[in-house]
């Protein structure tokens, strides 16, 4: 990944970040398995955002998630377990990044 400047300026860097996101996601969480993912261009706050679609069993949970590590939408019917894991996950990233800009 590239030097993060702090603001995602355009749709690669929004993309770089997403990717970046997922491939953590992905590794972090075992009970749940992305079954797939979808972009989406948010309008209002001019961002590419990232639909995940996680599986467990037969049953099927979309959230939504911005370059910047916020959710910013889940199905009512996402299990908070998945809810946690996502934000505990997504704060670690937020962290790691803090603590690499410290060490600069």
């Amino acid at each position: 990944m590239k030097d993060w400047t702090g603001t995602a300026t355009n749709e690669e860097q929004d993309i770089e970040l997403l990717d970046h996101i997922q491939y953590i996601l992905e590794a972090e969480i075992s009970n749940y398995a992305l079954e797939s993912i979808e972009d989406c261009y948010d309008v209002d706050y001019d961002m590419i955002l990232r639909g995940m679609r996680w599986g467990q069993g037969d049953r099927n949970y979309w959230m939504v998630i911005s370059p910047f590590g916020h959710i910013k939408y889940t199905e009512k019917s996402v299990p908070s377990n998945l809810i946690v894991q996502v934000h505990n996950e997504l704060m670690d990233v937020i962290i790691r990044g803090i603590r690499a800009d410290d060490r600069e």
